[in-house]
């Protein structure tokens, strides 16, 4: 019995040109796709990093209200007692500081105590950590240099010894504790950045920034190749407590000039962005 011309077509399957062309299809919908789902995914992390060093302003605003307006210090050489009752000199850098203060200490890992919770880069994994030391401590966090005090403190011997970054000349202008009312304008200094790595000859490995002050540290130079983790835009948040991103460019950074008188009677040049966002003391 002959089969109808109906059978037969139901039962034809795909030509191998028609495999070909969905095929084809479907790879150029990918090809379409991915770039997309890449972009919206880096996205993502970016907006989640901007929310996370909103956390941490907001915990260093916390501290400051705490501690009658004076901020904490952005790095602590401390020789501690730890529950073992045998005194440890560890690199304190301000969030593991600040975790500590919010209860929520970094865990040690070996030698370091890698960052945790909104302390720490989404873009980082931690395999990627041995590539933000800073020779004592890991970091995801860069401090505005000028903004803080550092510390020496032996609670063995009782010492305790403080110290302060300042241009050449500035030195008597920034003097003592930094507090918030020390800055004219808290809306534009930075009081942390997103990680930011660079890599240097005379290192010879990648570097993590625990600090910036000056414009030169954020774009790449024949001296420094700087990385942020997020390509270009580089999270950061002010001291009154808002977050944004900047461009690490040369065109955002090393910008128009202007000539400044210090305190000690001698002058110096400073990128506009830079005082904006860092050099605080200049405008006094």
């Amino acid at each position: 019995m002959r089969r109808s011309a109906a059978q037969t077509s139901r039962r034809r399957g795909f030509t191998l040109i028609e495999l070909l062309v969905v095929i084809a299809v479907v790879a150029l919908l990918i090809a379409i796709l991915l770039p997309a789902l890449s972009h919206a995914r880096r996205s993502a992390r970016l907006t989640a990093c901007v929310a996370n060093l909103r956390s941490q302003g907001q915990v260093v605003l916390t501290y400051t209200n705490d501690f009658q307006d004076s901020l904490p210090p952005r790095g602590v050489w401390w020789n501690r007692k730890e529950e073992d009752n045998q005194y440890e000199q560890t690199f304190w850098t301000l969030p593991r500081l600040l975790a500590n203060y919010q209860g929520q200490p970094f865990a040690r890992a070996g030698d370091f105590f890698p960052p945790t919770g909104a302390w720490r880069c989404v873009e980082i994994r931690p395999e990627q950590d041995d590539q933000h030391i800073n020779h004592f401590a890991i970091s995801h966090s860069c401090a505005g240099r000028f903004a803080y005090n550092s510390v020496l403190r032996d609670d063995e011997t009782g010492e305790v010894v403080v110290s302060a970054d300042a241009e050449d000349g500035w030195e008597t202008a920034t003097r003592g504790w930094r507090r918030l009312t020390n800055f004219t304008w808290p809306t534009r200094l930075v009081a942390l950045g997103d990680a930011l790595t660079f890599f240097a000859e005379v290192h010879q490995h990648r570097h993590a920034m625990d600090s910036v002050g000056r414009s030169w540290q954020l774009v790449t130079t024949e001296i420094y190749d700087v990385i942020g983790y997020h390509a270009e835009p580089w999270p950061i948040v002010h001291f009154d407590g808002h977050a944004e991103t900047r461009r690490l460019t040369a065109q955002q950074w090393l910008d128009s000039t202007e000539t400044f008188r210090s305190p000690s009677g001698g002058t110096a040049d400073f990128h506009r962005a830079e005082i904006d966002a860092f050099l605080w003391f200049v405008r006094r």
